[in-house]
């Protein structure tokens, strides 16, 4: 599995957590996809970080997601916001990489609007997070 498809399955299982509190039963959708230990590592990774630093994640994307609360946007489209606000926070993935994919999720799973909605949002963070991160 490439790092793109780990990351996918991770957003959708951001995406179910918001209808499922039972981490056991969000997890089960996994049970039939053929996962290495390490991509099952990688997703849970990122899974437990965006779910643990949601807080800190949420208040950045008030920043940029202007005149709407996360909670009031579409699930996918904070999924995906969400994955990659965790990225651009607390990890290596380079910031051109993080916005790419998230940009190629949303035309994936949500619509044509979420693309230029998630890529502005993305951008505009990055730009005011330059100094911390190499692009």
């Amino acid at each position: 599995m490439s790092r793109t498809t780990a990351r996918e399955t991770a957003m959708k299982l951001l995406f179910e957590a918001e209808f499922n509190t039972d981490p056991q039963d969000t997890l089960a959708m996994l049970e039939p996809l053929d996962l290495t230990d390490q991509d099952r590592a990688f997703m849970a990774r990122i899974k437990s970080g965006v779910l643990d630093n949601l807080d800190q994640i949420d208040a950045a994307l008030e920043k940029y997601v202007v005149g709407w609360q996360p909670e009031r946007l579409a699930k996918v489209d904070r999924s995906i916001l969400r994955l990659a606000v965790y990225e651009l926070l607390f990890t290596d993935v380079p910031a051109s990489v993080v916005v790419n994919e998230a940009v190629n999720m949303a035309g994936v799973f949500s619509s044509d609007e979420s693309t230029a909605f998630v890529n502005g949002i993305l951008g505009n963070f990055v730009r005011d997070h330059s100094a911390d991160r190499q692009l």
